[in-house]
This record gives C-alpha cells, structure tokens and sequence, in this order.
C-alpha cells in the first residue's frame, strides 16, 4: 500500500481500511490474566500500553534486552569521562524504555539522576544517583529476561 503527495484524509483512511482487511489479529489476553507477568512488572501498566498485545509486548522486551546493556555501558563511559551533558541525554534516552517494559516505577531515579547532572555541581550525589541507576539497571534486565524466557517457553 502507498499514497503519492499530495494525498486527502479520505486516501489516507481508504489505504488504512485495505491494509486492516488482511491484519491478523493479535494474541489478546484477558485482562485477568496475569499470570505471563513477573511479579515485579506492573501488569496494568503493561496491559494498558499494549492492549493485551502480547506478541508486541514480546518484541518490546526483546528489544530492551538487546539496547539496554549497550546503551548503558555508553552511559558509563560518559560518567567515567564526566561528560555530564551526555550522560544526562543517554539517562533521558533510557527512561521511557523501562515505563514501557512494566518497569515505570524505575524512573523516578532516573529523573533524579537527570537533574543532578543538570546542576552538575554535586558529584557525590551525581554518583550516588548513578549507583542506584545501574542496580535498577541490572535488576531490570534479570526481571526482562527472564520474562523473556518465560515467553519462549509458554508462547
């Protein structure tokens, strides 16, 4: 399916339409069902960005355990060289990744991390922060993969 420019709202709904006709319909859970979550993920946040797409939830977790380590150790490069300004864009990059893996509530130390690195003064708490950020990292990619395991094994 495509459109050339310039192109109507009405084109743009007659392509969706024809491209949802041979959509297949996703894996969709009940919103009972909690048992494919870890216990340490929030279910809800989970089944409200996705739907009870599990597949998609799949592909998302797969992607997190992929770029998450590498993005991190770029993290710790950054903070090792003190390069604050980076650290603190590679911190911001991070964060929406853990809300839509069902690990929202990691973030508020992501955004305490953020803003002592935006003042920059305090390198002690800047560091502190950042201990705290890799041990939320860490536990993160134990509870996404064996998510993921649980997945291969059930799915």
């Amino acid at each position: 399916y495509h459109l050339t420019k310039p192109f109507t709202p009405d084109q743009i709904e007659k392509v969706i339409a024809q491209a949802m006709e041979n959509r297949v319909e996703p894996l969709v859970v009940p919103p009972d069902v909690h048992t494919l979550w870890h216990p340490e993920l929030n279910a809800e946040e989970i089944e409200e960005m996705f739907a009870g797409d599990v597949e998609h939830f799949q592909v998302i977790i797969g992607i997190f355990n992929r770029t998450i380590p590498e993005d991190f150790a770029t993290l710790e490069l950054a903070m090792k060289e003190g390069d604050w300004d980076s650290a603190r864009g590679l911190a911001h990059k991070l964060k929406p990744s853990f809300q839509m893996v069902g690990l929202g509530y990691m973030t508020s130390n992501i955004q305490d991390f953020e803003q002592a690195l935006k003042l920059g003064t305090d390198q002690v708490l800047i560091q502190q922060l950042f201990n705290v950020f890799a041990q939320n990292v860490h536990k993160a990619l134990h509870i996404t993969v064996q998510q993921e395991d649980y997945f291969r094994q059930t799915i």
